[in-house]
């Protein structure tokens, strides 16, 4: 049975963390700066703890202990770079791609981008990715233009022939394409160039976050500075 001591802080979690490991190992001495306040077996026993001295009540140390433990019993994954030669697949990009065939009116690639949520779509002819059609691309060119969307057609303002990778390509190329080509979004073509996906800085973001949930899902908002409750555009 293993008795696991709780400290207050600033560290909150990873003290947590820090003193589940220490008893593991047969060690109880926890430096940092706080103070020892309840004893709790992690397999919560009938056994009531003292009182607690700070906010937390019984009830949230109980819960506190159980997701430590949980953590505890899964293996940390860690960012190297082996992890960057694992194929683009493992970053779940959108498959199948949204297309919008040559020759269809601006209008319809802005339709599908709000209706799918996402910031860009591939423009095809004889299913061959011919073009990117990002939101920038409206923005830039039809809107601060004053053009009008409903006159142009898409492979009027559309990227041609954009940076292309295949799924089975390690991460690092993408990595690559975004950071030193400044793309926002890749698509994904098969050996006869159809469009087979699409990523996006958004894949490589969550990516990224998967390796360290435990950060950055546990930050709690910063003193003084208002959070909103919706997220920029697509």
């Amino acid at each position: 049975m293993h008795i696991v001591k709780i400290y207050t802080g600033s560290f909150g979690t990873e003290l947590a963390e820090t003193a589940v490991t220490q008893q593991a190992n047969g060690r109880s001495d926890m430096p940092g700066d706080g103070q020892a306040f309840s004893v709790l077996d992690v397999r919560h026993t009938h056994e009531s703890p003292p009182e607690a001295e700070g906010s937390m009540n019984e009830d949230a140390i109980a819960e506190e202990l159980t997701i430590v433990a949980e953590r505890m019993d899964r293996p940390r994954k860690i960012l190297d770079q082996m992890m960057l030669k694992e194929p683009i697949r493992r970053l779940h990009p959108r498959q199948p791609p949204i297309c919008v065939p040559i020759g269809q009116p601006v209008t319809s690639a802005i339709d599908l981008m709000r209706q799918n949520g996402i910031g860009s779509v591939l423009i095809t002819e004889n299913q061959k990715l011919v073009g990117i059609l990002t939101e920038r691309d409206v923005l830039c060119k039809i809107t601060a233009a004053y053009q009008d969307p409903r006159t142009k057609r898409v492979e009027e303002i559309m990227t041609r022939d954009p940076a292309c990778l295949s799924p089975d390509d390690p991460i690092v190329f993408a990595l690559n394409r975004m950071g030193v080509g400044g793309f926002r979004h890749v698509p994904l073509v098969d050996e006869k160039h159809r469009p087979v996906g699409l990523i996006s800085v958004r894949h490589l973001v969550r990516y990224m976050v998967d390796f360290f949930a435990h950060e950055v899902m546990n930050l709690p908002p910063s003193p003084g500075k208002g959070l909103g409750s919706q997220r920029e555009g697509a």
